[in-house]
């Protein structure tokens, strides 16, 4: 199951995201958007993850602080 977490500061990685994701999994894959001219995140990544790990993720991360930023998470559409 895929995941969104939004509210990403500019700076963080795919690899940071992945960082962020795995104490509650395995982490399949992770990516942070990224606009194409500035080459700077977009402010959210999608990561995919298991039935149970997502929501245990989705659980845990939704509304906790992260370098300053309140993150959002939920399962993404799509």
């Amino acid at each position: 199951m895929k995941i969104c977490i939004e509210h990403l500061p500019w700076f963080t990685s795919s690899d940071d995201l992945r960082k962020l994701c795995v104490p509650y999994g395995e982490v399949m894959s992770s990516v942070v958007k990224v606009d194409p001219v500035t080459h700077r995140s977009r402010g959210y990544g999608l990561v995919e993850m298991s039935e149970i790990d997502s929501s245990k993720a989705i659980k845990m991360l939704n509304g906790v602080p992260y370098n300053s930023y309140c993150l959002r998470a939920q399962k993404a559409c799509g």
